[in-house]
């Protein structure tokens, strides 16, 4: 019998969105319509990581004079890079399922790289394939994607006006939330 898992993602609370952000709540609830989340009348505000990266992204960009229409083809692949990313560090993780499953679940995150990293995308429901590890702006209009693939490599040799790293992104979310990211369980079994 094999065991199939499914992962939910962490919310974070407007005050998390706020400090992950470093903007106040009227900024934050912008930044949360354009980053594809939509936000319930009236309840409190909950964003799951996905989105709040999106947010997170669009907000460094902004900083620096770049609008977000410029912005929404680059998110997915940033936002994919920075997910799997924390995907790969087991502390972000926990369990809620049957304890007798636990442990095979575990196995799922050890591993080499090329293994485990589809084993993630899996989980948390993002494309593996579509990737960005860097944007380096050297203008509003002229944005330079590098792939992880492509990260070893030579840059052009000109000098971007700032840099958007989907690790140093993974690494703010980590800072700006307390416990796992990550609640996995079983999702069905298959015989």
């Amino acid at each position: 019998m094999t065991i199939m898992y499914a992962a939910r993602q962490k919310t974070l609370s407007l005050s998390e969105c706020e400090g992950l952000c470093v903007r106040h709540s009227r900024d934050v609830e912008l930044l949360v319509s354009r980053s594809g989340h939509r936000a319930m009348p009236g309840q409190a505000l909950r964003v799951p990581v996905q989105n709040a990266l999106n947010m997170l992204i669009l907000s460094i960009s902004e900083q620096f004079g770049v609008e977000s229409g410029v912005m929404s083809p680059h998110l997915p692949g940033l936002r994919n890079e920075a997910l799997l990313h924390l995907g790969e560090n087991i502390s972000n993780w926990t369990w809620s399922g049957p304890s007798a499953n636990e442990q095979q679940f575990w196995d799922q995150l050890y591993g080499q790289a090329s293994e485990v990293r589809p084993r993630i995308a899996s989980l948390l429901r993002c494309c593996e394939n579509t990737t960005t590890r860097k944007l380096r702006f050297h203008s509003p209009s002229d944005v330079e994607r590098i792939s992880p693939a492509q990260i070893w490599q030579a840059s052009d040799g000109r000098t971007p006006h700032f840099v958007i790293d989907a690790h140093e992104l993974a690494s703010r979310v980590c800072a700006a939330c307390s416990g796992p990211l990550f609640v996995a369980n079983e999702r069905e079994a298959v015989h």
